[in-house]
């Protein structure tokens, strides 16, 4: 019904989902005394149960011809753009978002929230097309190495200060983190060799379930967050500078522009010459989606025991950066793409 409701109002599915859980979350709180009992009942558990699915769903959609033959360009944009935008960020946000209270660690957790992207489900489209290979890969390629960056940082602040947390396995016991993980890849294998048996479509059943569990765990992990985010807007709404709020995504937009347009003339001698419109398609989908809710959201939650006005900010601002991304960058897509011949605007459209 939703996705009924979104393709006919032409809004992207994540941000419906978010608004409708955050619509629910107020009603409910203007007629009972306790609203926390939604996510605290459900708790990180269902949050993480979507990093798996992320990450499996980013990785394929990298070709892996295309990656071994353009790998020193798309390494050197993927490390660029995140460079780049990781340390123009944490400047933003240390002079002009953060007062005396905050810490460094929360100005470069806040600048890992406004720096993070994520794969487009247009890009899968665009390759199939044929006509923008490396770009798309180049595409998909940053948004998996933006999430390795990320766990890397939060797992070091995570072991060396005891705060934050292990995004894919929060388990105390990293043997049983290891031993988790060897038997969902003996899983994965074993599910290839079963249906390759019966049928020869086994990579695409195996890339449908894939699919599958990434709609469902990540509607979950929006819902989630949604109904956090409520529930801590209802408690420092009157606290907020809405318009730093709005400074945030105008930065992040110009920071992600900026880091685009000095990496251009770079990319080119590697072998592929990116275009001028390939170039502002790049700088454009800087998408925040269930990811970045998803990780700033079990941050939050595990450090429910040290809140502080200057953490809850951070969160809420990386909330609303992704709710005006996905306002902005998401609806208006379609033109962008269509003003570069990729697609009429109404066949993109149906990828939102």
């Amino acid at each position: 019904m939703l996705k009924a409701i979104q393709r006919h109002i032409r809004i992207p599915y994540t941000l419906v989902v978010f608004l409708v859980a955050a619509s629910c979350t107020t009603l409910f709180a203007l007629t009972s005394k306790r609203v926390d009992f939604y996510y605290s009942s459900i708790g990180v558990q269902a949050l993480t149960a979507f990093m798996p699915a992320f990450v499996v769903h980013t990785t394929q959609g990298i070709n892996n011809y295309i990656f071994r033959r353009c790998h020193m360009e798309i390494l050197l944009f993927s490390l660029g753009t995140f460079g780049i935008s990781l340390a123009m960020a944490t400047v933003f946000v240390t002079h002009r978002i953060a007062d005396s209270t905050w810490p460094f660690r929360e100005c470069l957790f806040f600048g890992l929230y406004m720096s993070c992207i994520e794969r487009l489900p247009m890009s899968d489209a665009l390759f199939e097309e044929g006509r923008y290979p490396v770009m798309t890969t180049m595409m998909k390629s940053e948004a998996l190495f933006n999430a390795a960056v990320t766990w890397c940082i939060f797992d070091y602040y995570r072991f060396h200060y005891g705060d934050g947390f292990d995004p894919m396995f929060p388990l105390q016991n990293q043997v049983v983190a290891m031993l988790v993980g060897f038997l969902t890849g003996t899983a994965t294998v074993w599910l290839l060799e079963t249906a390759s048996v019966f049928s020869e479509d086994s990579a695409i059943n195996v890339i449908i379930f894939w699919n599958l569990l990434y709609d469902v765990t990540g509607t979950l992990a929006t819902c989630v967050s949604a109904s956090y985010t409520t529930v801590l807007l209802i408690q420092y709404a009157s606290t907020l500078d809405w318009e730093a709020l709005w400074a945030c995504y105008v930065v992040k937009v110009v920071i992600r522009s900026m880091a685009v347009v000095l990496l251009y003339p770079v990319i080119g001698p590697f072998g592929y010459q990116v275009t001028v419109r390939q170039a502002m398609v790049l700088a454009w989908t800087s998408v925040k989606e269930t990811f970045l809710t998803t990780i700033a959201t079990m941050q939050h939650m595990r450090r429910e025991n040290v809140y502080t006005e200057s953490i809850t900010k951070s969160y809420l601002y990386a909330i609303g950066d992704m709710v005006f991304t996905q306002l902005i960058n998401v609806t208006f897509l379609p033109v962008v793409l269509s003003s570069m011949g990729a697609y009429a605007i109404a066949t993109v459209t149906m990828f939102l």
